[in-house]
């Protein structure tokens, strides 16, 4: 598989080398399209299952979390200092606690931090 960081170092690219897609002959654009569905076949042929989701979290992760759903239920407040309510993302610049925590570790101030 090419390195799409370097893909002019890969040789089954060379046709696309420097060029732009609207700069390439018909015969170019087949060429790529003739290499590139190669490769995906190659790729499909391994029968890999895979999950793409970004930022799907573990069990290890989502089990951290269980004891703050403990914390809130229907009757909690859910509004910040400013009377913002927290179920609609907070305040314009994020959550001002939420931010004053993140501030507290002593690595910034708070108002450097958007949470939403």
């Amino acid at each position: 598989m090419h390195n799409l960081y370097d893909a002019n170092k890969c040789e089954r690219y060379k046709v696309a080398e420097m060029k732009k897609y609207k700069d390439m002959s018909k015969d170019e654009l087949l060429t790529l399209k003739a290499a590139l569905m190669e490769e995906y076949k190659e790729e499909q042929a391994k029968g890999l299952s895979l999950n793409m989701a970004r930022g799907k979290p573990g069990f290890a992760q989502l089990a951290l979390s269980m004891q703050m759903l403990d914390e809130i239920n229907s009757k909690s407040d859910m509004r910040t200092l400013l009377g913002n309510d927290t179920r609609n993302y907070g305040d314009l610049d994020g959550i001002g606690e939420c931010r004053q925590l993140m501030a507290d570790d002593g690595s910034q101030e708070g108002e450097h931090h958007r949470i939403w």
